[in-house]
């Protein structure tokens, strides 16, 4: 299998795509490694697109023009999403590692990156494809996710994304405030 038939298996039936990388019994580090890349590309290229779409952010969020910052913060948003959604699945009966989430969900940021890639080439649909995006990150994860924990439905594994990505962002909103990236003020007009 090709890493194109992947891809458009990723979009047809998701679960085999997850089960067959799964299935190839990567080492122990790889599904870091695979995580750590895509953290590394979505900071330079959500970097990269606000120079050349300059868009007004919010205060809390001035952080994503800064590429050290914006990968120190998106580093440790995935980091302990990873963790945390794995607990969460563990707690409920999965049956899942941490490298098996932090494959899934290296996967699925590796789908992110392709449609911001798509949002660079094509700017009139730009906000469209953020929007078809953004819903198929949570459609895919939980699938994936459900998949990895041995769920048969993917609506559990769904519910406890939006846990671990509540959890997570408020562990990382307190280490951003701690470490100065933003200013108390800027997250009371969230």
């Amino acid at each position: 299998m090709t890493w194109t038939d992947l891809i458009k298996g990723t979009f047809r039936a998701p679960e085999q795509v997850y089960r067959q990388v799964l299935d190839m019994r990567l080492p122990r580090a790889t599904p870091w490694q695979a995580l750590a890349l895509t953290v590394i590309l979505s900071a330079i290229f959500s970097a990269g697109s606000l120079m050349l779409v300059p868009v007004d952010l919010p205060p809390f969020m001035a952080f994503m023009r800064n590429p050290v910052e914006n990968l120190f913060v998106q580093a440790l948003f995935n980091l302990l999403f990873v963790l945390i959604l794995s607990g969460y699945l563990r707690f409920f009966g999965g049956q899942q590692t941490a490298s098996d989430i932090a494959l899934a969900i290296a996967w699925v940021q590796a789908m992110m990156i392709l449609l911001l890639i798509l949002q660079l080439l094509v700017p009139p649909l730009a906000g469209l494809i953020g929007l078809i995006g953004f819903v198929f990150y949570f459609w895919l994860l939980a699938r994936f996710s459900a998949e990895a924990a041995g769920f048969t439905q993917p609506f559990g594994a769904f519910m406890l994304i939006f846990a671990a990505l509540f959890t997570a962002a408020l562990a990382t909103s307190f280490a951003m405030l701690s470490l100065g990236i933003v200013r108390p003020e800027d997250l009371m007009n969230v």
